[in-house]
């Protein structure tokens, strides 16, 4: 069972199965973006590349933030 399972019935509405997918979508993007950020040093076009990303990404986990609070 995972965490998230733990607090909320994930197999309600569409709504929530999609935000489930969502939030799962950018747990793995953060984990992956956490372990290349420390394997090598950036140019500044990657850092500026990797802040439009992060950019990016924040926004999408505030469209689901309603779903993240139990």
């Amino acid at each position: 069972m995972r965490p998230m399972d733990k607090h909320l019935d994930w197999s309600g509405t569409k709504e929530i199965k999609k935000a489930r997918k969502e939030i799962e979508a950018l747990y793995a993007w953060w984990q992956e973006f956490k372990r290349t950020l420390h394997e090598k040093s950036y140019t500044f076009k990657e850092d500026n590349d990797n802040y439009q990303m992060e950019n990016k990404m924040l926004k999408r986990l505030v469209d689901v933030r309603m779903f993240l609070w139990t």
